[in-house]
């Protein structure tokens, strides 16, 4: 189903299919990010010089993640093919992501809002991610522009995306 911005309501909510973090994910998040800290890729360095006792996978692999769980839900899916920009993002680590996690993100509409181009409007999505356990371990907000619906009056030029 597609979604335009007028089919969006503030407090809709949604759950994602959960996903593990393996040692796969870790590795490979390390080679295409360059971030070879020993906190992630050393076991006997995490394990005697950190407070966590393990491996931590890197945080923003985690917000990586949730971004592509949350496309698997309606709203996720629904939105994608009228998402016109991502415009900002807040994001928090609470707790340490591990491998062998198995997270799922839950994601609220927070905010509407139109803006001066007509033909978009502006909204605010709060992510959760949480761990097998129910905790959160990261959390924040991105704000993003979206197409209205064509019959909103609006001209369909979809070309600049400074009116905001």
């Amino acid at each position: 189903m597609d979604l335009f911005w007028e089919d969006l309501e503030v407090g809709q909510l949604v759950e994602s299919p959960a996903r593990t973090i393996g040692e796969a994910d870790v590795l490979a998040f390390a080679g295409l990010s360059g971030d070879y800290n020993q906190l992630h890729m050393d076991a006997e360095f995490a394990a005697s010089s950190t407070g966590f006792g393990r491996r931590v996978a890197h945080g923003l692999l985690g917000l990586s993640v949730s971004s592509g769980l949350f496309t698997r839900t309606w709203l996720g899916a629904g939105i994608q093919r009228h998402m016109v920009a991502m415009l900002g993002l807040e994001w928090r680590f609470l707790v340490p992501l591990f491998i062998g996690d198995t997270i799922h993100v839950e994601v609220e509409v927070e905010h509407l809002r139109e803006v001066s181009d007509s033909r978009r409007g502006l909204v605010v999505l709060r992510r959760r991610l949480f761990n097998q356990d129910g905790v959160a371990i990261q959390e924040g907000t991105t704000t993003m522009l979206i197409a209205r619906q064509p019959n909103s009056g609006a001209p369909s030029d979809e070309g600049d995306v400074q009116a905001v």
